[in-house]
């Protein structure tokens, strides 16, 4: 199962990318990155009858070999300190200190985070009266990149691009 597809824009080299298959095996490569997936033997059949929810970033993220499909988002921390505010809320926190409460929680504070390093240290100063947040670094605030999601697209689109063009001219496996 020796496959190899280039795929450009005109023979540009802006979103172009490679999708190449051996055994067990699906390499992408390209300006979006570079991923190795490891599930079955023929992957480019694999991905080809897979249903979208089969390909959902989380369950493909988990066949990858080589490559960063995760990075930290800012989006994965907004909703885990939303989550941390909740929950305080539900202990009684917002009504024990609604002051410290408010200035915690007050989006100014973290809405501007970027970057995992601030995110961990708004974390470890995370505190509502004697109530703190001292499992900080227990969080994931990884989320798949865009480069991720748009390699698994682009590998979608050329593998069933592939399928289409075969069939017409009865090409066999």
């Amino acid at each position: 199962m020796h496959r190899h597809l280039s795929c450009s824009n005109g023979g540009s080299w802006h979103q172009r990318f490679d999708v190449v298959s051996y055994p067990g095996h699906l390499v992408f490569s390209g300006d979006m990155g570079s991923f190795i997936f490891r599930r079955e033997t023929d992957m480019f059949a694999w991905f080809h009858s897979a249903t979208i929810e089969r390909l959902s970033a989380d369950y493909v993220g988990q066949k990858v070999q080589a490559g960063q499909g995760k990075e930290f988002s800012p989006g994965v921390f907004r909703d885990l300190v939303n989550t941390i505010r909740d929950d305080w809320a539900e202990c009684g926190y917002d009504d024990q200190y609604p002051e410290e409460f408010a200035e915690a929680f007050d989006e100014d504070g973290y809405a501007h985070i970027t970057f995992k390093e601030e995110a961990h240290e708004f974390l470890r100063g995370l505190s509502v009266g004697p109530h703190e947040k001292t499992e900080w670094y227990e969080y994931n605030l990884d989320g798949y990149s865009f480069q991720f999601i748009w390699a698994l697209r682009a590998m979608r689109w050329a593998i069933s691009t592939y399928y289409e063009m075969r069939e017409p001219l009865g090409v066999a496996e």
